[in-house]
């Protein structure tokens, strides 16, 4: 399938470029000083999507095709994005096997350089549950989180929902601590468990512990209308307060339901969407390429419009640009 609006996109690039020097020490390692890829700390453009009141958008998607027509669509919308690594359905101790960090790297920046001029995006994982700071499960996770980072990712979400409250402060701090040292994009998912105030009381003292051991996580990933339907919302709104200026994602929900939300939405990140991924899951490997390309693109654009990312990459120069 033909880039859509290529011209426009070429004409861009050097306003692109002027963002380059933001991108992290280990992303410039990885892909060398001449890449021109805008491959930028997630915390950075999710700070600067969230000041002008936009909610962000990284999906799972697998590599091939899907990423190409992904990154066109965020060429026609002059959008920014987020890709996400789902390891979190792997068992840690396959981790190594089933969700390689290089290759999906590769396979992006590839994508990026075969589209043109793509917006700035970042690079997220979501690791599997630990139970405890400790034993082969949790060296796993450490490891590919190591893994992730070396090979050029931007935000890294670890998930507390599984172990004792009393040790997730501790387990969040080992697993994260060579992400801080470089200040990348985190996110933390935490219980699908409880209700009512409580249950966002919890969520803010476990905030607050996290802050005590020097982890400030961009994201706080809790269950979205899939899981609570409506009470989804109420949650969410009740956590924001608390846990600022960290901001509330979801992993799932649907456009019909996103729609009912209004631009004061306390959801500000959707890291993922099912039937996105099921179009590029379904079809591998694909029979057609340009079908799946076209099938991608047009559902990217659809997803693009509900949540009213075109024109992102536009404010994100206006914020981040070196004067």
């Amino acid at each position: 399938m033909a880039m859509v609006g290529a011209t426009p996109a070429i004409r861009r690039m050097t306003t692109y470029q002027t963002l380059l020097p933001l991108r992290p020490t280990s992303v410039v390692h990885q892909l060398g000083g001449e890449s021109t890829v805008p491959l930028l700390n997630g915390r950075l453009i999710l700070d600067a999507l969230n000041a002008a009141g936009r909610v962000a958008w990284a999906p799972r998607l697998q590599p091939g095709p899907a990423l190409v027509a992904l990154f066109n669509a965020a060429i026609h919308q002059q959008a920014a994005l987020g890709l996400v690594l789902g390891a979190d359905r792997a068992a840690p101790g396959e981790l190594k096997v089933a969700c390689p960090p290089g290759p999906f790297v590769r396979a992006v920046v590839v994508a990026a350089e075969q589209s043109g001029s793509v917006p700035p995006f970042f690079l997220h994982v979501q690791e599997p549950p630990v139970v405890e700071p400790r034993g082969e499960e949790f060296e796993a996770v450490r490891a590919h989180l190591g893994s992730c980072l070396e090979a050029g990712f931007t935000s890294f979400g670890v998930d507390l929902s599984r172990c004792s409250p009393r040790d997730r402060a501790a387990l969040a701090g080992e697993l994260l601590a060579p992400v801080l040292d470089l200040e990348l994009g985190i996110a933390v998912r935490l219980p699908a468990s409880g209700g009512g105030q409580d249950w966002a009381s919890g969520i803010g003292a476990t905030i607050l512990e996290l802050g005590r051991e020097g982890i400030s996580p961009d994201l706080v990933v809790l269950p979205g209308p899939l899981e609570l339907g409506e009470a989804a919302v109420d949650l969410a709104r009740g956590v924001v307060p608390l846990i600022a200026p960290s901001l509330v994602a979801w992993e799932n929900t649907s456009r019909d339901f996103f729609r009912t939300l209004n631009a004061e939405s306390p959801v500000k990140v959707l890291l993922s969407h099912p039937a996105l991924e099921r179009i590029g899951a379904e079809r591998q490997p694909p029979a057609n390429p340009e079908t799946l390309e076209a099938l991608v693109y047009m559902e990217a654009l659809e997803w693009m419009e509900v949540l009213r990312v075109k024109g992102s990459a536009g404010l994100l120069l206006s914020a981040l640009e070196p004067a």
